[in-house]
C-alpha cells in the first residue's frame, strides 16, 4: 500500500504502530533525530479548501465560495474550521516534546509560507512574540534561542504581507 516505503521510515516508530501511522507529523516526529523547524499555518488554505471536505461532498460548491469568502461560511462551517485548527494544535502539542524541534505555527489563511519570499521579509507583519518568521528561524538555525511560537488565535487569520 505504501510502496514500501516503511523501510524508510523509523524502525522505532514502525516497531511500536502501524507503518501508515508512521507518516504522520505528530506519531514520526519523536523519532527523527536531525534538527528539525516546522514552519506551517495551523488553518492552511489549500487542507481547508480541498481536505477539510472532499470535493464529492454534495454541498461542496457552497463550501467552496465559503473558503474563498469567508462571510460566506455558516456558524457550522466557521466551527468546522475551528475543530481543524483544534486538531492541528493537538498534533502540535506532541511535537513540543522533542527539544531539536523549532517551530512557527501562524494562524494565517495561506499555503506555501515556507516559499513565500513576502513572508520570509525582514518587514513581514505575520509575527509571533513579536519575532517575524525570519528572525524566529535565524534564532533558531543558530541556537541563540529555542524557538516554539504557536500562535494563540483560534480562527484563521488573513495576512498581508
Amino acid at each position: 500500500m505504501l510502496h514500501e516505503i516503511s523501510r524508510f521510515l523509523p524502525a522505532t516508530c514502525t516497531k511500536r504502530m502501524d507503518p501508515d501511522l508512521c507518516l504522520f507529523p505528530e506519531n514520526i516526529v519523536g523519532h527523527v533525530r536531525t534538527p528539525l523547524f516546522i514552519l506551517n499555518s495551523a488553518f492552511d488554505y489549500f487542507q481547508v479548501r480541498f481536505q477539510l471536505v472532499p470535493t464529492s461532498f454534495p454541498d461542496w460548491q457552497r463550501w467552496n465560495m465559503c473558503v474563498n469568502n469567508l462571510s460566506a461560511c455558516t456558524a457550522a462551517d466557521k466551527q468546522l474550521i475551528i475543530d481543524f485548527g483544534d486538531a492541528f494544535f493537538k498534533g502540535v502539542t506532541q511535537i513540543l516534546k522533542n527539544p531539536s524541534v523549532g517551530m512557527f505555527i501562524n494562524a494565517c489563511y495561506a499555503h506555501s509560507v515556507a516559499y513565500d519570499e513576502h513572508y520570509w521579509s525582514p518587514n513581514s507583519i505575520v509575527k509571533l512574540g513579536n519575532l517575524t518568521i525570519l528572525e524566529s528561524f535565524s534564532n533558531w538555525y543558530f541556537d541563540r534561542d529555542s524557538v516554539t511560537l504557536v500562535t494563540s488565535s483560534k480562527f484563521l487569520e488573513i495576512c498581508t504581507y
